[in-house]
């Protein structure tokens, strides 16, 4: 959605998590777990525990990240659109 008076351009989208900021949080909560407990986790054991938090935490930060507060898609502003050689609009979210 472009606002030709203004120049302010919209992209419906849905914002999501990067795995590698999931798997930080999860390798975090982990090693804050192993430390509690004062041993090492066995590899069943982690590989249970880091695939029932990716869940967890994947929809943890996707709440915290998006925008579009209690919608899983919305009309986000984003600061750049380009249109590519190929005729395809490129985009970039504003933060």
């Amino acid at each position: 959605m472009v606002d030709t008076a203004t120049g302010r351009v919209w992209r419906y989208t849905l914002v999501t998590a990067s795995a590698s900021l999931v798997q930080a949080r999860v390798d975090n909560l982990i090693a804050v777990q192993e430390n509690t407990n004062g041993r090492p986790f066995t590899e069943a054991e982690k590989k249970a525990l880091s695939d029932r938090l990716t869940r967890e935490q994947t929809d943890e930060v996707n709440a915290e990240n998006n925008p579009c507060k209690g919608l899983k898609t919305c009309f986000v502003e984003i600061d750049r659109l380009r249109l590519t050689p190929g005729g395809v609009y490129a985009s970039e979210v504003v933060r």
